[in-house]
């Protein structure tokens, strides 16, 4: 038997509204887009229910059927207009809300999962550039670069219509080698960068100060909202991991106190014995949750200017407001006073 190409890719989905997004492109030029779905593997009726996925293998069939049907190579960033920030649930609603967009690209890599379960990002700063990295389907077999053209197109709008401006990268890198002339100006044109094509990596860069700008919409509690339904969303597509479970319970119990990892356990019906088992096997334990989870909400809490160093003690579950300002000097080097001053 032949072995099949994509066979690290066959148990990998993503987000369906990807595929609604698709969908939508085709019925633009008159396409019959469920029957073009039904080609590639997908149930566009079944893609429309909540928490859907699809399977990486059908979309990227989809994709390559989209792009052959259109004859239009920028056919995914043709879809620009199409991506609104709900295509990625919580998600998008949670970047809307962030301090920065440097906050904002932070969630999108902490919670890539949600687009795609084969994706790997990662978000660095060399001096004074940040490089967002997209990777992980470079190695699946006929990869149809619509998607990534796509991907990449999405984050920048996220981006102008967080700050309100037609904002640009300093520079784009892609794996898809060089398209079509009339492709190219349109690719130009929108990012309005150098592009280099044929690269080893998808890499977008951005200056600095740029992402270190307050979002006009930035709203740290409502961030939070959504990241635990982000979290909630991934604990249900991804059941084995236990390490968003534990999050999402800590954040429900903080504000009754350092949660306890054997409440934790009871409220996921499982034995203490267990979870620590659990959590071992992901390479992390109880005691590291809290504290990260911890960290990370009195960091956006602080920059919060309209709570008071008494209201985030309560929030984080410390009982007493020098108890927080010892933990929080250990985190970031800073007493929570002088960081809000420095933020």
């Amino acid at each position: 038997m032949e072995n099949n190409p994509n066979q690290e890719f066959l148990h990998h989905t993503t987000i369906a509204t990807a595929a609604l997004t698709v969908a939508k492109g085709l019925q633009r030029h008159g396409l019959d887009a469920d029957k073009l779905a039904n080609e590639a593997g997908i149930d566009l009726k079944l893609a429309a229910s909540s928490d859907a996925r699809v399977p990486i293998i059908c979309l990227q069939r989809f994709w390559r059927i989209a792009v052959e049907q259109t004859g239009n190579p920028c056919f995914g960033l043709s879809l620009v207009d199409l991506m609104q920030p709900g295509i990625m649930q919580g998600l998008g609603f949670s970047w809307l809300a962030s301090d920065t967009l440097e906050d904002a690209f932070n969630r999108l890599v902490r919670y890539c999962r949600l687009l795609s379960t084969a994706i790997d990002m990662e978000f660095t700063l060399k001096d004074d550039t940040y490089a967002l990295h997209i990777n992980g389907l470079e190695k699946f077999h006929d990869f149809e670069y619509a998607s990534s053209d796509a991907t990449m197109a999405f984050f920048i709008t996220l981006c102008r219509n967080a700050i309100n401006e037609k904002i640009h990268p300093v520079s784009v890198c892609m794996q898809r080698p060089e398209p079509p002339s009339a492709c190219a100006q349109e690719m130009t044109a929108f990012f309005s960068c150098p592009i280099r094509y044929g690269h080893a990596e998808n890499i977008l860069y951005f200056d600095k100060s740029m992402l270190k700008q307050s979002l006009p919409y930035a709203h740290p509690e409502l961030a939070r909202v959504n990241d635990k339904v982000v979290m909630e969303y991934l604990a249900r597509i991804d059941k084995d991991s236990i390490t968003l479970k534990v999050r999402s319970h800590i954040i429900d119990h903080l504000p009754n106190g350092a949660p306890r990892q054997d409440n934790i356990a009871e409220s996921l019906n499982m034995s203490l014995r267990k979870l620590q088992r659990k959590l071992q096997d992901e390479d992390t334990n109880f005691k590291e949750l809290l504290e990260d989870t911890r960290r990370n909400l009195a960091q956006t809490y602080i920059k919060q200017n309209n709570r008071s160093i008494g209201e985030i003690t309560y929030l984080l579950g410390f009982s007493e407001p020098s108890n927080f300002t010892r933990a929080f000097k250990r985190w970031t080097g800073k007493t929570p006073a002088h960081y809000r001053e420095s933020a």
